[in-house]
């Protein structure tokens, strides 16, 4: 057996069990959490002298939560459990790897010498050393291939049970996002109004009594709600996608409120020996005040109708959509009158999902300096306010963009050709997109060659 042939079939099992158990324990610790949150939520679905169609709609999604929350500590205690054993699993089967592979080496050694002998018997016409060598020969190719079978058995085996791992994780985030659900079809709630609004007023009016605890989240809330009211699409593409970490999601609970703040648990363990990415969504959920003052309810009340109607005004237009492209691994081509495509800077870009569902990017202006851009995670920068206002029709969301982080910067700084290395293709839509406003956001008379996945290549002409 060959040096090469010894590392393939024998090569160690990568992966680390100490992350598993770490995961394991964050499962753990997020089963207690929302077995407690079940329980409160329960207690939390009927409000004393609160009565009418927000009162019944906060009723049934509170126990309708509750129960969702009840089966998603189930799935994680199952997740917690799997994960542990495969730590130990894999500890053993790396474990059982090195032993091989020593072995195979000495057996390695033997079949060499072995063949030596046979070789040199042959040589001087000796019959019965040449059958005892060749029987040597065959005995240590026997071993070989058994040590092999083993090898490739045992790492099938751990393979195997870490994909089922990374599917129980899948399913924990599944029952996770079922957590969030639309707005509740129980009872007789006028379709007119929305939702949230109507749920918050009807919270303010009874502001007085002393329902589930005295915590407060408003502020968290209305900064989630303001982010998510200019770029709701985000928060839909968040949920799309099994394997992103769930975070910054936000719930109103007629007068009580869910807040899932995203933890995230990165099982290097699976990913490392599978190649799957395992980045399972997490929740840290507390049940929030109900006391809200009937001042400070109208603001948020406000908030969240106008991030209801952005939501459905989402779902409305299936033509805008996020594209993150397959990292097909291909090369774009320099487009005509473009900047060279530098592979070193594009590299430097972190392939979108990996941590976030964030599109990131790398600006390189006429000079050489490079800045990192990437959609704002809240608040927008005066400049980007600025490149919005005076064209109608860009939609509040596309503000918060990387391209439009690039345009803002060309446009502060006076640059007048630069290079745009980007993780995720410009989003598209029947309203138009960033692909379509590009030329609307870079300024005017400026040059902006973008770069991104599957070989896309573009170059802008400002119009701006």
């Amino acid at each position: 057996m060959s040096t090469a042939t010894a590392a393939e079939a024998f090569a160690p099992i990568t992966g680390d069990p100490g992350a598993l158990r770490a995961a394991a324990a964050t499962f753990t610790d997020h089963a207690d959490t929302l077995s407690r949150t079940s329980s409160r939520l329960v207690g939390a679905s009927t409000v004393a002298g609160w009565s009418g169609q927000a009162a019944t709609a906060h009723g049934a999604m509170t126990l309708d939560t509750s129960g969702k929350a009840s089966r998603a500590a189930t799935a994680c205690e199952a997740t917690a459990h799997d994960l542990t054993v495969a730590a130990r699993l894999l500890e053993q089967a790396q474990d059982r790897m090195r032993s091989l592979a020593v072995q195979a080496d000495a057996t390695d050694r033997d079949l060499s010498a072995a063949q030596g002998r046979s070789a040199m018997a042959a040589a001087v016409l000796d019959p019965a050393a040449a059958a005892t060598a060749d029987g040597d020969v065959q005995h240590a190719t026997a071993r070989l291939q058994h040590l092999r079978r083993e090898a490739e058995g045992l790492r099938a085996t751990c393979e195997a049970d870490l994909r089922r791992c990374a599917n129980l994780i899948d399913d924990s985030a599944d029952h996770l996002r079922s957590i969030t659900p639309p707005a509740p079809s129980a009872g007789t709630v006028d379709t007119d109004v929305p939702w949230w609004e109507q749920a918050l007023s009807a919270a303010a009016a009874v502001a007085s009594l002393p329902v589930l605890n005295t915590v407060h989240t408003w502020d968290v809330l209305t900064g989630v709600a303001e982010h998510y009211r200019d770029d709701p699409g985000e928060l839909l593409d968040l949920l799309a996608h099994s394997s992103e970490l769930l975070g910054g999601m936000t719930l109103m609970l007629g007068g009580g409120a869910l807040f899932l703040g995203g933890v995230g648990a990165d099982i290097t363990g699976v990913g490392a020996v599978v190649g799957v990415p395992a980045n399972a969504a997490g929740a840290a959920v507390a049940v929030g005040g109900a006391g809200i003052t009937a001042a400070g309810g109208a603001g948020l009340a406000g908030d969240f109708s106008t991030l209801d109607r952005s939501l459905k005004d989402r779902q409305a237009d299936p033509g805008w959509q996020g594209r993150p492209g397959n990292n097909d691994g291909s090369t774009p081509a320099t487009p005509a009158g473009g900047r060279p495509y530098d592979p070193k800077i594009a590299d430097d870009v972190p392939p979108w999902g990996t941590k976030d569902p964030k599109t990131r990017g790398t600006l390189v202006t006429g000079d050489g300096t490079r800045r990192v851009v990437q959609d704002r995670a809240s608040g927008i920068d005066p400049t980007v306010e600025a490149i919005a206002r005076p064209r109608p029709g860009m939609n509040g969301r596309l503000k918060t963009h990387v391209e439009a982080q690039a345009a803002a910067e060309m446009r502060a700084s006076g640059t007048r050709e630069a290079t745009l290395y980007i993780n995720r293709l410009p989003c598209t839509g029947a309203k138009g997109g960033c692909e379509d406003f590009l030329p609307r956001m870079v300024p005017k008379g400026s040059k902006l060659t973008v770069y991104g996945p599957d070989g896309y290549a573009r170059v802008v002409v400002g119009e701006g």
